[in-house]
């Protein structure tokens, strides 16, 4: 009992200094954005697809070095342009890849489309790293140049894509539950034919669109990850299925006011 102030005045004597092997959590660095020079980018092909002899002084927005067109002004256009690749090579510079579906028109006014072609940009990015650059400060000004006009590259190389875990092939059977399940939810969902709650569990936060886009819905296959594929019975309570389905709409539905 003596002992107990004793006690406490060692403790709060120990705990007045600094912990011992307690490190101090450093932050780590935000990645910089690419969403700016991504944009920037896609506004620049579509410019320089626009742009012709005559017209170069349109491209001075994006880029500041000499430019010398040789085609007419509007011959391209990029009817639909999208990033599909972007990479910061080094801090504050970027390569963004563009796809573009371009149009051309001849001396006629005759188009043609021309299909989609892919161009590569340099883009230098100025401002904080959520605007692609590099400084630290939220306040920093932001800004973009292209560093050379764009490039047309090669399309990307087409893959095969890879199966799905599905080894069982119910095909379309109107006497397989699982099927008739999916059908009949696609059904509801798409369609609006019948009650989307039917097919899903208790308290789902599922709804069917409204107002129903397709006036019918056909399933032309239905794979899941059954073991065998000869499984037609109904599942007990609370089995879990996974299920790939090949299902196109018909009949859009259409609507007058």
């Amino acid at each position: 009992m003596a002992s107990g102030p004793v006690f406490g005045v060692l403790a709060l004597t120990g705990s007045s200094g600094p912990a011992q092997g307690v490190t101090k959590p450093v932050a780590a660095p935000s990645p910089a954005s690419q969403t700016g020079p991504a944009g920037f980018a896609e506004l620049f092909v579509a410019a320089y697809l626009q742009a012709g002899q005559g017209a170069e002084r349109d491209l001075a927005p994006y880029y500041t070095g000499s430019v010398v067109l040789s085609v007419k002004p509007g011959t391209r256009t990029a009817t639909q342009s999208t990033v599909i690749a972007s990479r910061e090579v080094q801090p504050g510079y970027w390569s963004i890849t563009v796809a573009a579906d371009v149009k051309t028109q001849d001396g006629k006014g005759k188009a043609k489309r021309l299909g989609v072609q892919y161009f590569r940009v340099g883009i230098q990015a100025t401002g904080p790293t959520g605007a692609g650059g590099t400084a630290t400060s939220a306040a920093a000004a932001t800004g973009y140049a292209a560093t050379s006009l764009p490039a047309q590259v090669a399309a990307p190389s087409v893959l095969k894509p890879g199966a799905l875990a599905y080894e069982s092939d119910r095909g379309a059977s109107s006497t397989d539950p699982a099927v008739e399940t999916a059908r009949g939810f696609l059904t509801a969902y798409l369609a609006g034919t019948s009650e989307l709650n039917r097919y899903t569990s208790p308290g789902a936060s599922v709804q069917a669109i409204s107002p129903a886009p397709y006036a019918a819905v056909k399933v032309t296959g239905v794979k899941d990850d059954a073991a065998g594929s000869g499984q037609h019975r109904v599942p007990a309570d609370g089995t879990v299925l996974h299920q790939s389905r090949s299902t196109p709409p018909i009949r859009p539905a259409v609507r007058s006011r």
